[in-house]
C-alpha cells in the first residue's frame, strides 16, 4: 500500500501514541495522552473520500469490499431502538424532520417514516443510495453543505468510526440540528476496552477511529450538546448464536475473516440522544 499518511490524534491532537493491534496491513494505534484509537498510518483523505463513494478500501492483499445489501430486518429492529431512545410518543406526535447521515441503503429512513415521522437520508456510497432511492426513499448523495434548513433530529448509525477528522465533521453536523433539537449517535465504546475485545473484524481501514463513551461525551458537550439518553447494548443487533455459527462456517469457506460475537464482552454498543442546547 502506498502514500499512507502518519497523524497525531485526530481527538486532541497529541502526537504520541502506542500499537494495539493490526487488521489489513494497518495498524490501530492509542493516544497516549487521551486514549482514544485510530488507524496510523491512515490512507490519505483522496482516498478515504474515494472509497466512501465506491465501498471498496485498498488493504495489503488486495481489497476490502463493503458494500452489502439492503436488509429488511433492520427497519423493524430500527423502529424498535427509536422508541426506546425517544419514546413513542415523539415519533407519533411531534412528527420530527429527520435527518440520517450515513443512511446506507436507507433502512433508517424506513423506519423513521414507518413510524410517522419524515425523513431523509445522505450516503456517499453510489451503490448503496442508488439501491435506496430505486426503492422509493429518499436518500441522496450530497454534501452537508447543500442543506441549509436545519432538522428536529439527525442521527449518525455506526458512522463516527469512518471519519477521519469526528471533531470538524461533528461540527459541521451541528449546525442542521436545530436549538433544543436532537443528535441520535449511534457507535461502540472500542477505546473504552482493551483491544483485545474488540468486535472482529475490525474492517481498517474502512473504520478508523474507535471511541470511548467518555470522548464522545465531551465532545458532544463541547459542540454544544446535551447528553439526554444513553442506551447500551451489548450487541448492536440481536443474532442467534446459531445464525452467526451459520455465517462464520460461510465465511471460512469463502476464506474472509469470521465474525466474533459481542454478546458476554466488554463491548457496548451505545445509542446516544443528545440535545443541541438553545
Amino acid at each position: 500500500m502506498q502514500g499512507l499518511e502518519t497523524i497525531a490524534c485526530p481527538l486532541c491532537a497529541h502526537s504520541e501514541h502506542a500499537r494495539t493491534t493490526g487488521e489489513n496491513g494497518y495498524h490501530l494505534v492509542q493516544c497516549l495522552a487521551c486514549r482514544f484509537l485510530y488507524v496510523n498510518p491512515r490512507p490519505p483523505l483522496e482516498a478515504i473520500d474515494e472509497a466512501a463513494k465506491t465501498g471498496m478500501h485498498a488493504t495489503e492483499r488486495g481489497s476490502l469490499k463493503v458494500v452489502g445489501r439492503f436488509d429488511a430486518r433492520k427497519v423493524a429492529f430500527y423502529r424498535k431502538r427509536l422508541f426506546e431512545l425517544f419514546g413513542e410518543e415523539y415519533l407519533r406526535e411531534s412528527k420530527p424532520r429527520w435527518l440520517d447521515i450515513g443512511a446506507g441503503y436507507g433502512e433508517l429512513v424506513a423506519a423513521v417514516e414507518a413510524a410517522g415521522a419524515t425523513a431523509i437520508g445522505l450516503e456517499p456510497c453510489l451503490p448503496k443510495q442508488r439501491d435506496a432511492v430505486a426503492r422509493g426513499l429518499d436518500v441522496r448523495a450530497i454534501a452537508l453543505d447543500e442543506l441549509t434548513e436545519p432538522f428536529d433530529v439527525v442521527s449518525l448509525i455506526n458512522v463516527f468510526s469512518h471519519l477521519p477528522d469526528p471533531r470538524e465533521f461533528l461540527g459541521a453536523v451541528s449546525r442542521l440540528v436545530r436549538p433544543g433539537g436532537n443528535l441520535m449517535l449511534v457507535t461502540g465504546n472500542g477505546a473504552d476496552i482493551p483491544a483485545e475485545q474488540l468486535p472482529r473484524p475490525l474492517d481498517l481501514p474502512d473504520h478508523l477511529v474507535f471511541a470511548g463513551e467518555s470522548h464522545l461525551e465531551r465532545l458532544l458537550t463541547e459542540l454544544g450538546f446535551r447528553i439526554a439518553r444513553v442506551n447500551r447494548y451489548d450487541e448492536f443487533m440481536p443474532e442467534s448464536r446459531l445464525v452467526l455459527f451459520v455465517k462464520n462456517a460461510a465465511k471460512t469457506i469463502l476464506g474472509r475473516p469470521r465474525r466474533t460475537p459481542t454478546r458476554g464482552s466488554a463491548f457496548r454498543s451505545l445509542f446516544i440522544r443528545a440535545i443541541r442546547e438553545e
